[in-house]
């Protein structure tokens, strides 16, 4: 089983980590599909420009989401560094959390990835938004699905994706995103004396109940936009997570200031 698959993975090595042994060659002996794709997105540096940050501590459970030496180790394999606590958000969203062994109010951080909930939602064929796709990889179809919804209205972005249609799933190059149904909620963060918007665009299902959330940044600073996290809810949390924005929004409106949300940081390089 998937589950069984990455839980004797991670118990390996964090005991190799207590050991003060290297932990990437482990890595790719242990998962080699796993190492295999990482290896095919390290390449893939237009996809990565596409993403901001995440902080490595849950900010519900208020722990660490991934062990630090297997962050560090994760970071090694795909040449990107860790920034104090902080770590690209899509590879944190996607690989990090397939050897995370955090247990939230919602289940285990990797569940998101070997459940068929989010091909579902999207229906999609066979597993795409899946640990092991049928094509492409996990974080090259992740971020292919995001950013088409979340950056809809921006064109150098859409372009970008455009140019990495052959690293993606089939049905995603040819899928309808346009039909979607999409209820966006902006916030704005002061950084740098500067608004930035932070967008959630709560997606509905063309053929299911429930919503999925993808979060994102737009930095009049950066060329580029930044993608953030995904994750599937109800259509009541989706509701009061709109409700409870826009009352935060208004009373923030007053201090000039809001927050971020799901563990974001942004990259303000």
């Amino acid at each position: 089983m998937a589950r069984d698959r990455y839980a004797k993975c991670i118990v390996a090595l964090r005991a190799a980590a207590e050991r003060g042994e290297a932990l990437s060659d482990l890595v790719e002996a242990l998962l080699p599909r796993f190492s295999e794709d990482l290896a095919g997105d390290r390449r893939r540096r237009a996809l990565l420009s596409l993403w901001g940050l995440s902080s490595n501590r849950d900010e519900v459970a208020d722990t660490c989401i991934v062990h630090r030496p297997i962050l560090e180790a994760l970071a090694e394999l795909v040449r990107l560094p860790l920034i104090g606590t902080s770590f690209h958000a899509g590879l944190m969203h996607t690989y990090g959390y397939l050897l995370s062994d955090l247990q939230t109010p919602y289940g285990l951080k990797r569940d998101r990835w070997l459940r068929p909930d989010l091909d579902r939602h999207f229906g999609l064929p066979g597993a795409v938004l899946r640990d092991r796709p049928d094509h492409g990889t996990l974080f090259a179809n992740a971020t292919y699905l995001m950013g088409q919804i979340a950056f809809r209205e921006r064109r150098r972005e859409r372009a970008l994706l455009r140019r990495q249609r052959k690293h993606v799933a089939p049905c995603l190059a040819n899928y309808d995103f346009d039909g979607l149904e999409v209820e966006r909620v902006t916030e704005r963060v002061i950084v740098d004396e500067r608004s930035v918007s932070m967008h959630a665009d709560l997606v509905a299902s063309p053929r299911m109940a429930g919503r999925v959330l993808i979060y994102s940044a737009e930095d009049p600073a950066r060329e580029l936009g930044q993608l953030f996290t995904m994750f599937p809810m109800t259509n009541d949390a989706a509701e009061r997570f709109a409700a409870d924005c826009r009352r935060e929004c208004a009373e923030a409106a007053q201090a000039a200031e809001s927050r971020l949300r799901f563990n974001a940081v942004l990259d303000l390089k």
